[in-house]
């Protein structure tokens, strides 16, 4: 922690308000931001023709598959890469604290400041002096039969306690949330329990949707290629979801969380994009990179704006992505959308973002006084052109602060250095 306040000024500071400010400064003092100034006010750190944004937020990832050099195959059918992916899991040695701090070194390699990850078995946040994003850990639940429901609410209760032991509240490591994990591995009565317990414990939780036709088939009449997989894994129960459920019946459960992220969502319909666009705890999380990796149909992210909903971006897991760059996720998003502003596109994996993790009240995700001095430094390939260039290919996250502290620290810099923050790598 810096004895005295750092001043970090660069071409343009982008607050997440929507505005650009050309050559204003960032204050930062004992981690978070004192002041956000149109013009420096004393010495500053130059940090050249760059653009200083909050730091970016990955909104859904696995970092359990971090150590996977490409995406498994086949991609579809779906079942078939569940197929893959389980079969990688048996025949590789498994070391989950170890793919957590690969993926979350990664993570803040591409900017990324915040990272809200689903843990499976055997997860732990990077051991210190690690330097890692604040990561947001959403212990995974699976069971559709009865027999598995109370060691599933047993391993959450006990995650939920090991984050209430190990959370410092001015600078967290890690916090948990819940993730009931879809509705084809979790059975309609566990659901609606996790949910209870979230209320309770007031923490957010994650949910995969919506993601595949296979899934809606499962849930409209119980036959389609789930009911073979998961014969073959020994867990299918004909009984366990009614007959004529859609993703609606989740929603509704998921509203009544304080915060629920809905995770992909790929076939929702207008009316369940009502609801969610009705329901401001609900957050669609899109992932635009695995959404194509799987060859999926147009996703209705744009609908789901048009109506005034909440859309943030994730990653996925490097099982379906090449990275874990949630940077790239926009890029992608931005070469391929028209019509949608970039200061929205900013939002998606900033402010909104932190509502989404953290509620209206999230200290994050904004260049604000008060919130914390956790912000992403951008190369620009036009300085000049700020919102036209922002997501141009030539645009790369070139620094990362956690705390006011550099965790990836900016190659080149210019002007006075004198009050720059130590690196940690």
């Amino acid at each position: 922690m810096s004895a005295t306040p750092l001043r970090l000024t660069a071409r343009w500071v982008l607050p997440g308000d929507g505005r650009a400010l050309e050559g204003a400064a960032v204050v930062i003092d004992q981690g978070r931001i004192a002041a956000l100034e149109t013009r420096p006010q004393g010495p500053a750190t130059d940090l050249g023709d760059t653009a200083l944004v909050p730091g970016l937020v990955n909104c859904h990832t696995h970092l359990e598959f971090s150590q996977l050099s490409v995406p498994l195959q086949p991609a579809r059918p779906f079942t078939d890469w569940l197929r893959s992916l389980i079969a990688w899991r048996r025949s590789t040695p498994q070391d989950v604290p170890t793919a957590v701090a690969l993926g979350a070194a990664e993570a803040i390699r591409s900017g990324t400041t915040c990272l809200a990850d689903i843990a499976t078995p055997g997860w732990s946040a990077p051991a210190a002096p690690q330097p890692h994003p604040r990561l947001l850990a959403f212990r995974e639940s699976l069971g559709l039969r009865d027999e598995a429901h109370g060691p599933q609410l047993a391993a959450l209760i006990a995650h939920l306690s090991a984050a209430a032991g190990t959370t410092d509240h001015e600078n967290p490591t890690w916090s948990a949330g819940i993730s009931p994990h879809a509705p084809y591995s979790v059975h309609p009565r566990l659901v609606a329990a996790l949910i209870d317990l979230a209320s309770a414990q007031n923490v957010p939780v994650a949910m995969h949707l919506a993601e595949t036709p296979e899934e809606l088939q499962l849930l409209r009449n119980g036959t389609g290629p789930f009911v073979d997989f998961l014969s073959e894994l020994g867990v299918w129960r004909a009984d366990a979801i009614p007959p004529d459920t859609t993703p609606q019946f989740y929603l509704d459960q998921l509203a009544r969380a304080p915060r629920a992220l809905v995770v992909h969502g790929n076939y929702l319909t207008e009316n369940e994009l009502d609801l969610i666009a009705a329901r401001p705890q609900l957050s669609l999380v899109y992932c635009p990179r695995t959404h194509a990796f799987f060859g999926h149909t147009p996703h209705p992210w744009k609908e789901l704006l048009a109506r005034g909903g909440r859309v943030v971006l994730g990653t996925d897991s490097r099982a379906s992505n090449p990275d874990l760059s949630i940077w790239r996720e926009a890029q992608y998003l931005a070469a391929q959308s028209t019509g949608v502003a970039p200061q929205t596109l900013l939002a998606m994996l900033t402010a909104d973002a932190a509502v989404a993790l953290a509620g209206e009240t999230a200290d994050f995700g904004r260049i604000a006084p008060g919130f914390r001095a956790d912000l992403t430094l951008l190369s620009l390939p036009d300085p000049a052109r700020i919102w036209n260039n922002l997501f141009a290919p030539a645009s790369n996250p070139v620094g990362t602060l956690v705390g006011g502290r550099w965790l990836a620290e900016p190659p080149v810099r210019t002007g006075d250095t004198s009050d720059l923050p130590p690196a940690a790598l």
